[in-house]
């Protein structure tokens, strides 16, 4: 682990003395070195110091240091202060116990600091000066990832959602001097703690509909819950978004995540404070201890165990406790202690009310997976092939493309329900954007030409996108469909050179919402085609193709396949052109929701993205012509004719063999795609710009004073009506009570203070929101003028009854009646013990039981203000954004082609046509004909 270079005593009075240890992790192993047992500690000894103050009311973090003098020799010296100069900056560590001629009891841990580390250098021994701090805010420079590097996520045996207890345990391992720590922890168990890491102190209690109270003998660290991406993923305001909702690609500093950040953030979302103190972690409630009553109420101690996973188990409560075992309270009087020249008493000024932001509390955003989101620096995708060769066995690769990855948030059935998105008529809309690139066959790539023979061949991405009404489900239907046939059932065929096969030219039918009533239900699919479609194809570089046939005058538009461009001669000719082979697409359209009169009967609860399919479409195949070989208009061909055209029902990528349709292996000759990659997903809901920052502002009712007093702001939180639930840093939390199988996680929560049951403060009455309970806590402290005290603690006499005579905490109250007529009780908010005397220097409030200060909320501080939520609602949303565009696209390629299919049939001939006569300007050829049969 490391090498212990002290082991000293020092003895104060009453017959305690403290045991210092020095750690250097610079030498790996003890050896054969002896510890200094020797060490002379100058006075006044030790002193342990807990920087906090009374006007932070809910401080996040407490961090604490030790200072302490010691006489060196030269011997010494070179083993302690020459490396705590070395050029490492965390070598040098310290443990601190406190002894009892029966006992022993680790005390404190921390990190030396050579910047506070002095020497006075005279005659005979060196004085030198030690300051070593908790480390945790060494925590601010250490990335928040796993021990590979990686950040937390999804893994074979564990859920990116975790209990808070498990990413605090997460937190503290990264402190520099975590391992002599977890080596005292750990006592003689060969994996787990024999001694508790974590104490928590009445902590805010989470509750929902169908349990309204949490009972007080359970511990909450194990109930919360957060997933992974909420470290790592922050909503970016709107108006830092580039080209409607895509992200900037993040820069590596926007990759790193502090872990000092994510520890202020849990403790400040629950109003929490966090220190380091008789040798644990402790997350307490400081209102509940000033204003809670200790004869209801424990506190509960966290050991883990040797699978890193944590048990707690509750302590016993103050009722009818001896003052001197007392777990909650420091009996003054008990123990003999005093104030050294009495104590400083002064009025601490009212609060008027008390504000906290929940930054990035919702957006229009409803999932994404992929993409990247201010991740690692690593490129995310949902899924990749790469370098495709003859070799390649296909049968290895999964039959389809994954929508969840590690940055997922979608449900692994693609649906994400508690949506109220209103229907078209009402502005409803969404908007749908995935992304990714392609590489085609050309020349040079490899020696094999038999692949130009396939030229045109063209890749489809295909997804299944669903909406619910609470009634019928509605699929959003485009297909791409191909000009084989005209009117008079010839062929219509385009020559690719250099071969004897001609190119069917491809397009897209118009987009339309089948309900699943409708046949046309199973057949109805989104369809993207990568390289023959100028509107996917949005950056720079990204691929180039060109509208051709325009002499035709077509209604509807072509483009031109990879690997072939227009011939510069001929527009309805193609010529070789092995520089498009590669194409980066994006498709990114908002999309209205079904309408009354497509069958719409109420706004839309749920939403899927079903897992998408690519397809390699050979160019000289019958894919879902528009016109059959007679003339007549066709629907989609269903999935088993499909089939017919893939080699295998189960692997999207493969064309089928020209000698057989039912041919399982990937068939390297009928295929041009060498790369295709699927980078991500994300639906928003409108036109995606907003993300909002939930403001609380709580006001003390009536007024005892007028200052705003601001918390911390968090990125965690969570309330009982979530507008923006797919929003990242959401609390989900189980209930001790619960029994379904797995746990019912809820996230539509209220809050109520420990120790509180529905009788003191009814369900109704609880708090609506994280951020609520959070504001008033600070009132409830400060809502009142209320009196501190600021002095020095001195003990006077050392109980018989008590081997450890205990010093004052943050985390207890001290009781005395030394300075009124009178008891009190006291939180020290600030403290500093000078161990050789016991002496404790301390500035605290002064408690009081008074119930619940009335409060009221103030509403427009959760409003659009300019980013606030699209709506309220139990987990629900409203469609934002402005004026919505169906399917909007700049370009004809998303024409009118299902015309054909819907409207041809009720056209009736009364009379039969003369093709020399049937236009002004003389003969007219087929395509002049088509022309004019698709305007009619």
């Amino acid at each position: 682990m490391a090498r212990k270079i002290v082991d000293t005593t020092y003895k104060v009075i009453d017959g305690f003395s403290y045991r210092l240890e020095i750690w250097d992790v610079g030498i790996a192993s003890q050896g054969s070195f002896v510890p200094f047992k020797a060490m002379e500690i100058s006075d006044p000894g030790f002193v342990l110091d807990w920087k906090g103050s009374i006007e932070d009311v809910l401080q996040p973090i407490v961090s604490s240091s030790l200072s302490f003098s010691a006489y060196l020799t030269e011997d010494e010296r070179t083993h302690i202060t020459v490396p705590c100069f070395s050029a490492d900056e965390f070598r040098m560590f310290v443990r601190l116990y406190r002894q009892t001629s029966a006992q022993e009891a680790f005390e404190w841990a921390g990190i030396i600091h050579p910047e506070e580390t002095t020497e006075e250098i005279g005659d005979g021994r060196i004085l030198t000066t030690f300051v070593a701090s908790d480390g945790i805010a060494a925590l601010k420079n250490i990335d928040f990832k796993d021990a590979n590097g990686d950040i937390f996520q999804t893994t074979q045996n564990e859920p990116s959602e975790r209990a808070l207890i498990y990413w605090l345990k997460e937190i503290v391992q990264k402190l520099p001097h975590w391992s002599i720590i977890d080596n005292e922890l750990q006592g003689d168990s060969q994996a787990g703690h024999d001694y508790p890491m974590f104490v928590e102190h009445r902590l805010v209690r989470p509750v929902n509909d169908n349990y309204n109270e949490f009972p007080s003998t359970d511990a909450v660290l194990d109930h919360y819950f957060l997933k992974s991406d909420s470290f790592y993923v922050k909503p970016l305001p709107a108006e830092e978004r580039k080209k409607g909702f895509e992200r900037q690609r993040p820069r590596r500093k926007d990759n790193f995540s502090s872990t000092y950040q994510v520890l202020m953030d849990i403790c400040s979302s629950l109003g929490a404070t966090f220190c380091f103190s008789e040798g644990k972690f402790h997350l307490f409630d400081r209102e509940r201890i000033i204003n809670g009553d200790d004869d209801e109420i424990g506190f509960f101690y966290w050991v883990k165990d040797a699978n890193g996973l944590f048990s707690h188990s509750v302590l016993i409560n103050s009722n009818g406790t001896a003052p001197g075992a007392d777990l909650q309270v420091t009996h003054l009087d008990y123990i003999g202690a005093n104030f050294l020249k009495g104590a400083t008493r002064r009025g601490v000024y009212p609060i008027g009310s008390a504000y906290q932001v929940h930054e990035g509390a919702g957006s229009d955003l409803i999932f994404r997976s992929g993409i990247g989101y201010d991740g690692p620096s690593f490129e995310t995708h949902l899924y990749r092939i790469q370098d495709l060769n003859p070799d390649t066995l296909f049968s290895d690769y999964p039959p389809r493309i994954p929508i969840g990855n590690t940055y997922s948030n979608i449900p692994s059935n693609g649906i994400v329900d508690g949506l109220s998105i209103a229907r078209s008529d009402d502005g409803g809309s969404f908007r749908l954007h995935f992304s990714g690139h392609t590489t085609y066959y050309s020349t040079g790539f490899i020696f094999n030409p038999f692949e130009s023979h396939n030229r045109g061949n063209l890749v489809v991405l295909r997804m299944d996108v669903r909406v619910f009404d609470g009634l019928n489900w509605f699929k959003l239907r485009r297909r791409v469909r191909s000009l084989i046939y005209l009117t008079d059932g010839s062929t219509w065929g385009i020559d690719v050179p250099n071969t004897s096969d001609d190119y069917y030219a491809k397009t897209y039918e118009q987009y339309q919402w089948v309900k699943d009533t409708s046949p046309l239900y199973d057949t109805a699919w989104l369809e993207v085609m990568i390289g023959a479609d100028p509107t996917v194809l949005t950056d720079d570089d990204a691929g180039e193709t060109e509208e051709f046939l325009q002499s035709q005058e077509l209604s509807h538009v072509y483009h031109t396949p990879p690997l072939l461009k227009q011939d510069s001669d001929n527009d309805s000719a193609l010529v070789a052109d092995d520089s498009r082979n590669h194409f980066i697409f994006r498709f990114d359209e908002e999309v209205e929701t079904p309408s009354i009169a497509e069958g719409a009967v109420g706004s839309f609860e749920k939403i899927k993205i079903g897992s998408p399919r690519v397809y390699e479409i050979p160019h000289n195949v019958a894919w879902n012509p528009i016109l059959g070989p007679s003339g007549s208009p066709l629907n989609v061909v269903p999935v088993s004719t499909e089939n017919t055209y893939f080699s295998s029902a189960t692997w999207p990528f493969v064309t089928a063999s020209q000698t057989s349709n039912i041919d399982f292996n990937y068939n390297e000759s009928e295929s041009i795609l060498r790369n295709f990659q699927l980078s991500g997903i994300e639906v928003y809901l409108g036109d995606g710009t907003e993300n909002y920052d939930a403001s609380y502002l709580t006001k003390a009712n009536p007024p005892y004073g007028s200052e705003l007093l601001s918390l911390e702001s968090t990125t965690f939180g969570a309330s009982y009506e979530n507008s923006g639930n797919r929003a990242f840093g959401r609390y989900r939390a189980t209930h001790p009570s619960d029994t379904s199988s797995p746990l019912l996680k809820e996230d539509n929560l209220k809050f109520h203070p420990d120790g509180f049951t529905v009788s003191d403060l009814p369900y109704a009455d609880m708090y609506p929101s994280m951020g609520y309970y959070t504001t008033s806590r600070a009132l409830n402290i400060r809502g009142k003028a209320r009196q501190s005290v600021s002095g020095t603690i001195i003990r006077g006499r050392l109980n018989a009854q008590s081997q450890f005579l205990d010093i004052c905490r943050l985390y207890k109250k001290f009781h005395t009646s030394k300075l009124s007529d009178g008891e009190e009780l006291f939180l020290p908010h600030s403290l500093t013990v000078q161990l050789k005397d016991h002496a404790q220097r301390v500035e605290a409030v002064r408690c009081g039981y008074s119930g619940e200060l009335p409060t009221q909320q103030d509403e427009e501080g959760s409003g659009r203000n300019p980013n606030g939520p699209p709506s309220g609602g139990n987990g629900g949303f409203v469609a934002g954004g402005g004026p919505a565009y169906a399917f909007n696209k700049t370009l004809s390629v998303a024409g009118t082609v299902a015309e054909h299919s819907t409207k041809l049939g009720l056209i009736q001939v009364t009379q039969s046509v003369d093709l020399d006569n049937i236009s002004s300007g003389g003969d007219t050829d087929a395509s002049d004909l088509l022309q004019i049969f698709l305007e009619k």
